[in-house]
């Protein structure tokens, strides 16, 4: 309690490079079990019996499908064609959907990306006015951003005419 002059600690233990507990300051712990080679898998609270929360499908190392307890999805399976996935022939995310157990998207995002690999544009299905396009010079240095609806199609952003006089640039997020 700051008021009284008390300091309160979580504590986060990691074992082969994971998290394997979390010690609260009111002494709750908890515990967690992951997939041999990828995400957890359960938590455990306290000494008590272990809660299953999220199940995952891969396909090449690559997450594909992830359930979790509470009903809410990430599938990376194209819902036009489910023997194709939402990746590129490079692997990289085309579209991601979170879904709930009734199907209903509550976050999407679609990624295009330029020849040699720089992410175009990243489209917020939930949320489209806050949809990002992107610019890059010929070596691939980040040049200029814009931010607003790009669901008609345009997939590029114009660089800026003359570089900010100030030398620094707004990052995407406005950060």
């Amino acid at each position: 309690n700051i008021a009284n002059g008390t300091t309160r600690y979580t504590s986060t233990n990691y074992a082969y490079d994971r998290r394997s507990s979390v010690v609260y300051p009111n002494n709750r712990t908890v515990n967690f079990g992951y997939h041999d080679t990828y995400g957890p898998l359960e938590y455990q609270q306290n000494s008590g019996e272990a809660t299953h929360f999220v199940d995952y499908d891969y396909i090449g190392g690559r997450v594909l499908q992830r359930r979790f307890a509470n009903g809410i999805d990430l599938d990376m399976v194209d819902p036009g064609d489910s023997s194709k996935t939402l990746f590129d022939t490079l692997g990289r995310p085309l579209q991601y959907d979170h879904i709930n157990a009734s199907g209903t998207v509550l976050t999407g995002f679609k990624y295009s990306y330029d020849p040699v690999g720089n992410k175009m544009s990243r489209e917020q299905l939930h949320s489209p006015t806050d949809s990002d396009r992107y610019a890059y010079d010929s070596a691939s240095r980040l040049t200029a951003t814009s931010r607003g609806d790009i669901s008609g199609g345009v997939d590029h952003c114009d660089p800026p005419s003359a570089p900010p006089s100030s030398g620094m640039m707004k990052t995407p997020g406005g950060y």
